[in-house]
């Protein structure tokens, strides 16, 4: 029994020391869809009620790699062009929360393409500038703190309340973080061995967008996420969570405590 315990605490603290290079999946599916399906419970392959389906349309998931506090956004068009090269479709900015969770929008009567205030979502505390809006690019990439009197800019669609926000339309605050980097890719089979989307989405050809974290610090575990595209068509949003690798830490050190327990009390 001695040298059971022994295996298995050395094996989860091993396991808990390798497992923060690798991402895990933070989506919050938002429990609605005019796909028809799903991975799973998540948001891959659906589309918001009432809009274009089909993966190009689609902001498949959201993993997070806590060792570099880095966001993959998972999409199926291109996230720096948006679905067929338009402008009109293009993804937006980056909104943080890390006090509790958003207000969902279709319940304020948002409105399209319409100015709201902050303080209708519960008030989203940062802000991401990798939109297109001219509000957007003057963010420049980099992140901002808001408030509940700055102003979002909601989805063009007529039936995507859900989605919003979209961008930024106004703000007070001077960055908190000069530059946030950001880059975007494809997904290959290394993306999704190290817990980058799957590979059902990699077969698909999904893309990835990604946004370095680290700005946040201490609030980094209590980050609720969300992104869209202009039309609204679909939504991303994301909850990070106690990293599996703590926990698998904490039970790795359990296991040793619990067998230098043992041993005393033999002795």
């Amino acid at each position: 029994m001695k040298k059971l315990l022994a295996v298995l605490g050395t094996l989860l603290l091993v396991v808990g020391l390798l497992t923060p290079a690798l991402a895990y999946e933070i989506t919050v599916y938002d429990g609605k869809s005019d796909a028809g399906f799903y991975h799973g419970a998540q948001e891959y392959a659906e589309t918001e009620p009432g809009t274009q389906t089909g993966p190009l349309w689609d902001i498949g998931g959201l993993f997070i790699q806590n060792n570099t506090k880095t966001l993959y956004v998972v999409t199926g068009f291109d996230p720096q062009v948006g679905p067929n090269n338009s402008a009109e479709f293009r993804m937006g900015d980056l909104f943080i929360k890390t006090t509790g969770v958003p207000a969902p929008l279709d319940t304020l009567g948002s409105g399209i393409n319409a100015t709201v205030a902050n303080s209708a979502f519960g008030i989203y505390d940062y802000v991401v500038g990798t939109g297109t809006s001219s509000e957007s690019a003057a963010l420049g990439g980099s992140a901002y703190r808001l408030v509940g009197a700055d102003t979002v800019l909601t989805a063009q669609g007529t039936a995507v309340d859900r989605s919003n926000p979209w961008v930024v339309a106004s703000f007070t605050s001077n960055p908190v973080a000069a530059a946030v980097n950001f880059s975007n890719g494809s997904l290959t089979e290394d993306d999704v061995a190290n817990g980058i989307g799957t590979e059902l989405m990699r077969q698909a050809g999904y893309q990835w967008i990604s946004y370095n974290l680290g700005f946040l610090g201490n609030d980094f575990g209590k980050a609720y996420v969300h992104v869209t595209m202009r039309c609204g068509n679909d939504d991303g949003d994301g909850k990070v969570p106690v990293p599996p690798s703590v926990l698998l830490l904490g039970s790795g050190l359990l296991g040793v405590g619990l067998l230098r327990f043992r041993r005393k009390n033999a002795a």
